[in-house]
């Protein structure tokens, strides 16, 4: 996560005793698409009405069509999502340091372009194994 998305939050709509309860905006931007298919608005227009249900962020960040499900179904679905993308930011926290010190080692070293290639994708953070 860059230190300006850490600030950006997208919010969730929960119940009233829960109010304020948001998920950072890197674990929803990727499936910006879905959002706009889901609910013909952009994801900036969504958090300005208050962002989705647990219901709804969870088609959105499954990249499917809304169904209706289980409200604890919903928060129990959308738990599991927050725990992947967290380990996976990790994970790449983890690569991308790992990255930097190979390159601090091996400055001499030239890479090849696939490893190049891999390099890039794993900062962007796609192509990550589970």
């Amino acid at each position: 996560m860059t230190s300006e998305s850490i600030q950006k939050k997208f919010p969730v709509m929960t119940t009233p005793r829960k109010s304020g309860a948001f998920i950072f905006w890197d674990m929803i931007e990727p499936h910006r698409e879905q959002a706009h298919r889901n609910h013909g608005q952009t994801l900036e227009r969504l958090a300005e009405h208050g962002g989705l249900g647990p219901e709804e962020l969870v088609a959105v960040l499954e990249d499917r069509e809304y169904r209706s499900m289980d409200y604890v179904e919903a928060e129990i679905c959308l738990a599991d999502c927050i725990t992947e993308f967290v380990s996976k930011q990790r994970f790449l926290d983890i690569v991308r340091s790992e990255i930097e010190l190979i390159k601090g080692w091996n400055s001499h070293v030239e890479f090849s372009s696939q490893e190049i290639g891999m390099i890039n994708d794993i900062n962007k953070g796609i192509n990550i194994p589970k």
